[in-house]
């Protein structure tokens, strides 16, 4: 079985007339697919392989890095917000042509719960916990009706670059969304407590199951006193154990998230993927066997993580297809990413995604180039 191999890259690297990355990694490396993200929250980025008029520092606020076309949004009530540093180019069209000439998959990344923009703009979209307060690093919930309908949209919207299909990021319920401070993160449970979402549209869905919201926030409140007072207790304790109203409430809200993937990631042109971003540790009842809803509701599922060292392994996972880092700090030396990316290989990942080249010196290029090879022997 041949394996794909794909890269994420960022559109800033497409701003000036030749990108010398690009080519290498089409060239040597032979990547397959380009995973772009075109929608999302703030990043600040040094590229170490900048050149020309590019600056080594990438700043983005967020938002639209593409120019999204009105009448795409004209029943939307909440509106897109473009980027600053595009301005009024179009990369993402280059970018897409590109892929044409080279044959090359072209999957377009959105991540609208990590836009801060719209969190900023539009402060009812966001997550509530249990005393109806929300904080900065909730981010937005994805069974607001506004957002699911801002999400089918762009999707509709980005369908005219023709991609191969869609990477729709971090659309998971109960998990934080922006990178901003958070309270009690040295307290798991209390922490995943209170990430539970309680807005007007949560409650809404609880409803229809016939299930009680304020019974269920009266447990998040019960629940929050013991594992602040039991740090100890904490730390292997289920929360959701033994509590029928919260734990129905948590499982009615993430079935009507898994309904809505297959309602909006079906019937489109082209195969549309899905990504399921791993969640950091102390996300309230997530762990692998409570994904397999997610995981079947789309195509192909990419698995990810940014913390190498409390996610599943590979073998774990048994993705459809996973993504790896392949730069520091989840990879050290060129015989590190290889024995990653083969391990996918060996476990059945397809496509096999690696990101972070970017902002990896130029020999990580090589490592990579040897570490497919190896993998494409699998």
């Amino acid at each position: 079985m041949r394996r794909r191999f794909g890269v994420v890259y960022h559109l800033w690297n497409a701003s000036s007339a030749t990108d010398e990355l690009l080519d290498r990694l089409i060239g040597e490396v032979g990547a397959e697919m380009l995973v772009v993200p075109v929608v999302g929250g703030p990043r600040v980025q040094f590229r170490p392989q900048a050149a020309g008029e590019q600056p080594h520092l990438m700043v983005t606020e967020g938002g639209w890095h593409y120019p999204p076309q009105a009448e795409a949004y004209r029943t939307t009530a909440v509106r897109p917000r473009t980027a600053r540093w595009m301005g009024k180019r179009d990369v993402l069209a280059r970018v897409a042509e590109l892929a044409r000439k080279r044959d090359i998959e072209l999957l377009l990344g959105v991540d609208l719960r990590g836009c801060a923009l719209l969190a900023d703009h539009h402060p009812h979209l966001r997550c509530r916990n249990a005393w109806g307060e929300s904080e900065p690093g909730s981010g937005l919930c994805v069974l607001n009706p506004e957002l699911r309908e801002l999400a089918t949209d762009v999707l509709r919207d980005l369908r005219r670059y023709g991609p191969a299909g869609f990477e729709l990021a971090n659309w998971l319920p109960d998990v934080p969304a922006l990178p901003a401070p958070r309270p009690l993160e040295h307290t798991p449970t209390a922490r995943g407590l209170l990430d539970v979402c309680f807005c007007p549209a949560c409650r809404q869905v609880a409803v229809s199951a016939e299930i009680d919201p304020d019974a269920a926030a009266r447990s998040v409140r019960l629940r929050m006193e013991q594992a602040l007072g039991s740090p100890v207790a904490d730390a292997a304790a289920d929360p959701l154990a033994g509590d029928e109203v919260l734990a129905g409430y948590v499982a009615a809200r993430r079935q009507a998230a898994a309904a809505w993937y297959r309602q909006a990631l079906r019937g489109g042109d082209g195969r549309d993927y899905l990504t399921v971003r791993h969640p950091p540790t102390g996300a309230l009842g997530w762990h692998q066997p409570s994904l397999t809803p997610l995981l079947e509701a789309a195509g192909c599922v990419l698995v990810s993580g940014p913390e190498a060292a409390t996610r599943p392994t590979i073998a774990d996972i048994r993705p459809a297809g996973c993504v790896l880092e392949v730069w520091r700090p989840a990879v050290q030396t060129a015989e590190e990413l290889v024995k990653q990316v083969v391990a996918a290989a060996e476990v059945g990942g397809d496509p096999i995604i690696l990101t972070g080249i970017d902002e990896a010196p130029a020999e990580v290029v090589d490592w990579l180039r040897k570490a497919v090879r190896f993998a494409r022997r699998v």
